[in-house]
């Protein structure tokens, strides 16, 4: 029961103002020994920490279902995207620059045009979502234009996996390639695509230490198997059910998590 009285809000609240005044924000035990709290009876209390034990089972089996649904689509993706899959189908090996190129316009805030703007922390990592956007006549440098069916690719620390999909016309960091497919790709394979173990591997081969980027020089170079358009139809399909089935999978943890938050502050008044 304690475990979970200290995860109150209300409770940390307390304990806080007993911390004020102390030369360090270290709350002493004799601070702590002074502290007063309403507590049901003990029946009470053990039908709590029963309910409150079962949720945290069910967090924990839901996180841990999300955690095995994330690996399965990264084994997937190395499947079907692989030299083996490609027994049985028309397939052909296009070095990258012949199946994508970087857009090359730029975005100009002092234009006064008004885009969605897209920044790398927008981009939740691996799991292509962006979770939101600033106004671009509100930044202050120029930026890099993306178009629906372009696939976004964060080129800054490209170890953190964020990439998105464009659906409509938008800015975007300097720190994001815009890539254009080419007429061999569906723009959606593309976006799959860059999110295989080969391309960021190749990626993943850049300069600098603090700050690696991935280097175009690199990248253009990396050959992929590509299949005819329709074995790329079958492969988007299969994995956009994948990513619903993830993001559903990730806004149930959400939800039980902020339950979780719900039932400390109440139960702990």
């Amino acid at each position: 029961m304690t475990e979970y009285l200290n995860s109150s809000a209300r409770a940390r609240k307390k304990l806080s103002v007993l911390a004020v005044g102390t030369s360090q924000v270290v709350l002493s035990f004799e601070a702590l020994k002074s502290a007063k709290f309403d507590l049901p009876c003990k029946e009470e209390q053990d039908k709590i920490a029963s309910l409150l034990e079962c949720l945290n089972e069910r967090v924990e089996l839901q996180r841990s279902f999300v955690d095995a649904l994330k690996k399965y689509k990264r084994g997937l993706l190395s499947n079907l995207f692989g030299e083996k899959i490609t027994q049985g189908c028309t397939t052909k090996s296009y070095y990258f620059s012949e199946i994508a190129q970087r857009r090359s316009e730029k975005y100009d805030p002092s234009s006064g045009i008004e885009y969605p703007c897209v920044e790398l922390e927008n981009i939740e990592q691996e799991t292509g979502k962006i979770l939101a956007t600033v106004p671009s006549t509100a930044q202050s440098s120029i930026k890099n234009i993306a178009m629906p069916g372009d696939t976004l690719f964060g080129k800054l620390r490209p170890y953190l996996r964020k990439y998105a999909f464009a659906k409509k016309t938008m800015a975007c960091s300097s720190e994001i390639w815009a890539l254009i497919p080419s007429d061999v790709v569906l723009p959606k394979f593309l976006f799959y695509l860059v999110q295989t173990e080969h391309f960021l591997r190749v990626a993943n081969i850049s300069s600098g230490t603090k700050m690696p980027r991935a280097e175009w020089s690199n990248i253009e170079k990396a050959e992929f198997f590509i299949p005819d358009f329709s074995v790329q139809r079958k492969v988007v399909s299969l994995l956009e059910g994948l990513d619903q089935k993830i993001t559903f999978a990730d806004s149930t943890l959400l939800s039980l998590n902020r339950l979780k938050a719900s039932l400390l502050q109440h139960l702990f008044i």
